[in-house]
């Protein structure tokens, strides 16, 4: 395991908003900027936490309740409001969580009493609650008796910075986890928290903590079920392993993509069996993933479209390309498919193939000869045709010249001249370089022509 990293922008306010708030009246958030962000930062998020004295907090809210802009809206709470700016930096909303200082989220965390320091570009605070930082531990601080609520926000707070569960904290988890409280818990509140780690920096940790402390029997026992299975004796992961790793491994922070990521080799947990040299096969593992995971996003209750592109991404993601598929059935698949789910479907088969290799690695050749073939077809498509000149055969005809198969070469020929040699695309310039081109061939002998 590589060592923890609290050094990396990823966890600090990116200097362009830094910049940004220097430039504003309200400027004096700078000095109020809470370790509440973190989570936000890591998996980035466009939200900033700020936790203001009262002196500030009411001057500040009466400020931004005069704002009269287009692109601002303000959402009042008891104790805080948010700020919504739309079409901020590079054309994105960033959100501004403003809360009087004693406020705090329902689960307190160590880190979440951290100050960032803008002028020095560094979190600031106590001793034990910066080591906690820089050794990446979630510290649990209150409440002191946990819902399952309450443990899940903790389980999201790790995925979404990267940070382990400190000892202490994760045996309160253990100790306060009952399957009837499960059970009452709303489809919707689960569905969030599942979009939520899957959206995260790292949704493989909040899978590996709900394993420990025996929820993702409850949570998710589908992928629960692939623990201890190896695809075979030289493989150095699991399926579940895989899974969760796959889904790291999708550098797109798109919902449908991270969702088909972790669950397309789910199918792997079914049907398999050993051929005559050891190899463990699995029949339609594609086939079986893709039922298995529409039962899935149906019991979270998941948009249907959400759900369709899922299912079509593990139905296809075992597609591929080799030398014997004919151009014929190559246009044919191409049709079938947009290049925006090609384009996803890529990003299954990398993520698959950087859990095998351990590294990152480049497009296997079949994948870049289908790209490449792609490419060729669509510069195809976009190359001008005969049927694109501004002039046709009757404007031959106009000339004199009686039909036959020099209607067709004359036609070629200037479709050469405008395709290679820049020659414009006008009508009076084609009839010119077409008498031109019928003189040489000798079809037209006299000297001056009337065009029509």
């Amino acid at each position: 395991m590589k060592p923890f990293r609290s050094d990396i922008e990823l966890y600090h306010v990116p200097k362009n908003i830094l910049q940004w708030l220097k430039e504003q009246p309200f400027y004096i958030l700078l000095n109020f900027i809470s370790g509440q962000s973190i989570k936000y930062l890591r998996s980035k998020y466009p939200v900033l936490v700020f936790s203001v004295p009262d002196e500030h907090y009411f001057n500040l809210l009466k400020l931004f309740k005069n704002f009269n802009q287009t692109n601002i809206k303000i959402f009042n709470y008891k104790n805080s409001f948010k700020m919504i700016y739309h079409n901020f930096l590079d054309k994105k909303d960033i959100h501004l969580i403003i809360q009087r200082t004693f406020v705090y989220p329902h689960v307190l965390i160590s880190i979440d009493r951290l100050n960032y320091d803008y002028k020095n570009q560094k979190w600031i605070g106590s001793k034990n609650d910066l080591n906690d930082y820089q050794k990446g531990l979630i510290r649990l601080i209150k409440p002191d008796n946990l819902n399952l609520k309450q443990i899940f926000n903790l389980i999201v707070y790790s995925s979404q910075m990267d940070f382990i569960i400190e000892e202490e904290t994760l045996n309160k988890i253990k100790n306060s986890i009952n399957k009837e409280e499960y059970d009452k818990l709303e489809i919707s509140f689960l569905r969030n928290q599942f979009t939520k780690i899957l959206l995260s920096a790292k949704p493989s940790i909040a899978f590996l903590i709900m394993d420990e402390i025996g929820l993702l029997d409850w949570f998710l026992p589908e992928l629960a079920e692939t623990k201890g299975m190896f695809p075979d004796n030289n493989s150095k992961n699991d399926v579940f392993s895989h899974c969760i790793y796959s889904c790291d491994d999708i550098t797109e922070d798109k919902l449908h993509l991270r969702l088909a990521g972790l669950l397309y080799n789910i199918g792997k947990a079914h049907k398999t069996k050993i051929n005559k040299n050891g190899k463990t096969i699995y029949l339609n593992h594609d086939v079986i993933a893709a039922k298995i995971s529409y039962k899935i996003l149906k019991r979270f209750q998941f948009p249907q479209d959400i759900i369709n592109k899922v299912y079509f991404l593990i139905r296809h993601h075992m597609f591929y390309y080799t030398s014997n598929l004919t151009d014929k059935a190559l246009r044919k698949f191409i049709k079938k498919i947009s290049d925006e789910d090609l384009k996803d479907l890529i990003q299954l088969r990398l993520s698959d193939r950087k859990i095998e290799y351990y590294e990152n690695v480049p497009l296997p050749p079949q994948i870049r000869k289908l790209l490449l073939f792609i490419e060729k077809e669509k510069e195809k498509e976009t190359e001008i045709t005969v049927k694109d000149l501004k002039i046709e055969g009757h404007d031959l005809k106009n000339l004199g010249i009686p039909e036959g198969p020099i209607y067709g070469k004359t036609l070629k020929y200037l479709l050469e001249k405008v395709k290679n040699e820049g020659f414009p695309n006008d009508k009076d310039y084609l009839i010119e370089e077409a008498i031109h081109f019928l003189k040489q061939e000798g079809f037209i002998k006299q000297e001056n022509i009337i065009k029509s």
